[in-house]
C-alpha cells in the first residue's frame, strides 16, 4: 500500500467517524428538544387536567379566612404562566424584559391543617398577570389586580361558597360615581378597609368598603369618620431611633381612632413634643432598653404586633421574628434556622438587603394563628401564645 492509499484509507476512516460523531451529537440535540418539549407540555398541560386541584404555580400573594367553629382557611393566588426573558437591540439601545406563554393565574381554597384544596379555578390572562392586593372582610375575598398594562381589576368572592360576587363591571354599575368606568384601584393599607380609585373621567375617589360609601378624598373621609365613631383604640408604631436609621424602636399609642387612623404619627416626637398635635394621645415607649435591628412592623392590632429584624447590620445577617403584645412582653421570636432559608443575609445577592425583602414579607392574623408569608416561597403558621409553628406551605 502506497503513500496515497493510506492517506485515502486515514481520511476514509476520520470522515466515516466525523459522520458518526454528527449523527450521535445530533440525535443528542434531538432527544433534549423531545425531552424539553415532553417536559413543557407536561408541566403546563398534562399535570394540570390530571390533577386540577394540585397547587401549582409561583406564589403571588394569598390571604387567611375563618371558616366557622374556630378554623380557617388561605385564599392563595398563584402565576402558572411560562416565563422567559426577551432581549432586544434597536439602533443603538438595548433592553431586557420579562415575556410569558400561556399565562394565567390559579386560585385555591386551602386548608393548611389538612392540606387539602377545597376549590381551585383557572384565569387566563393576555400577558403576564400582575400581582394582585388580597383582603378578607366580613364574609369576602377582595382581589384587586392594579395592571401597568391597561385598566384594573377588581374581583370579589364570597368564603361561604367560593363564588364571584361583584367583578369591575358589576362594581361599577351599582355605584353612579363609577359610572365612566375604574382605570386604576389600590387597596389602601391604612385602618379602616378602605380602596384608593381612578375613574375613567378623571374623579379620585375613596371607597369605604365598610360603610359602602364614595369620599372625594382622604380628608373627607376622615371628617365623615370623627362624626360616625369618637371612641379611643391602641395602635403600634415603630419609629426610628434617635440618630439611627438602622435600629427601630416599637411604641403602644392610645388615642382617638379617627386620629390613629387619618393622621400621620411620630411616636418618638409625640413622647418629646407634647403639643397640641399630640395632646390626645398616650405614647408608651415598649422597650426603653432595646431597639430592632433593620426592623418591620409585618402585623399589628389593638394587642399583638408581629415585628421582622435581624440580629445585625450588615448583609450577612439572621432575620428573626417576634410577637410582642402591648404590656411591652415578648411573647416569642422565631429564629432564622426555623424560617426559610433565602430570608437570611447574603452579601452576594443585594435583593436579600431588608429594603427589598421587606416587599416580599407580610403578616395576618386569625383568632389565635399568625400566618407569615415569604413570596414567592410559601407561608408557615404560628400558634399566637407559644410561637410554635403548627404548619407550613411551601410554594
Amino acid at each position: 500500500m502506497n503513500y496515497t492509499q493510506t492517506y485515502s484509507t486515514v481520511s476514509n476512516m476520520q470522515s466515516g467517524m466525523q459522520k458518526k460523531s454528527a449523527k450521535g451529537c445530533g440525535t443528542k440535540v434531538l432527544f433534549v428538544i423531545l425531552f424539553a418539549i415532553g417536559f413543557f407540555v407536561s408541566y403546563y398541560f398534562i399535570i394540570p387536567a390530571l390533577f386540577p386541584n394540585s397547587i401549582r404555580g409561583n406564589l403571588q400573594n394569598l390571604v387567611v379566612f375563618p371558616s366557622g367553629e374556630g378554623k380557617y382557611q388561605l385564599w392563595i393566588q398563584t402565576d402558572g404562566s411560562f416565563h422567559y426573558t426577551s432581549k432586544k437591540t434597536t439602533g443603538g439601545s438595548y433592553s431586557v424584559s420579562s415575556e410569558g406563554l400561556f399565562c394565567k393565574t390559579y386560585s385555591y381554597v386551602y386548608d393548611p391543617l389538612s392540606k387539602d384544596v377545597l376549590n381551585a379555578f383557572k384565569t387566563n390572562y393576555d400577558d403576564l398577570p400582575p400581582v394582585p392586593e388580597i383582603e378578607y372582610h366580613k364574609g369576602k375575598i377582595w382581589v384587586v389586580i392594579s395592571n401597568s398594562k391597561g385598566p384594573s381589576e377588581l374581583n370579589v368572592y364570597s368564603t361561604e361558597n367560593y363564588q364571584q360576587v361583584l367583578n369591575t363591571q358589576t362594581f361599577c354599575e351599582k355605584s353612579k360615581e363609577l359610572s365612566a368606568g375604574i382605570e386604576k384601584v389600590y387597596i389602601d393599607n391604612r385602618k379602616p378597609f378602605r380602596l384608593r380609585i381612578s375613574t375613567k373621567d378623571g374623579k379620585e375617589l375613596i371607597y369605604a368598603v365598610e360603610d359602602d360609601k364614595f369620599f372625594n378624598n382622604v380628608p373627607d373621609y376622615g371628617k365623615y369618620f370623627k362624626e360616625k365613631d369618637t371612641s379611643y383604640t391602641g395602635e403600634f408604631l415603630m419609629d426610628r431611633e434617635k440618630n439611627s436609621d438602622k435600629r427601630k424602636k416599637i411604641y403602644y399609642v392610645t388615642g382617638p381612632k379617627y386620629q390613629l387612623y387619618f393622621s400621620t404619627v411620630y411616636p418618638s416626637q409625640a413622647l418629646e413634643y407634647k403639643g397640641s398635635t399630640y395632646q390626645k394621645l398616650e405614647v408608651v415607649d415598649l422597650f426603653p432598653d432595646k431597639a430592632f435591628v433593620e426592623g418591620e412592623l409585618l402585623y399589628s392590632d389593638n394587642e399583638i404586633a408581629v415585628v421582622l429584624h435581624q440580629d445585625k447590620i450588615g448583609k450577612n445577617s439572621n432575620r428573626m421574628l417576634s410577637c410582642v403584645n402591648k404590656d411591652g412582653k415578648e411573647m416569642w421570636t422565631i429564629q432564622q434556622e426555623d424560617l426559610y432559608d433565602k430570608m437570611k443575609g447574603d452579601e452576594d445577592n443585594s435583593l436579600t438587603d431588608m429594603f427589598f425583602l421587606r416587599g416580599y414579607m407580610s403578616a395576618q392574623r386569625m383568632g389565635n394563628i399568625i400566618v407569615m408569608m415569604f413570596k414567592p416561597e410559601g407561608a408557615m403558621g404560628f400558634d399566637l401564645p407559644s410561637g410554635k409553628k403548627v404548619w407550613e406551605f411551601d410554594n
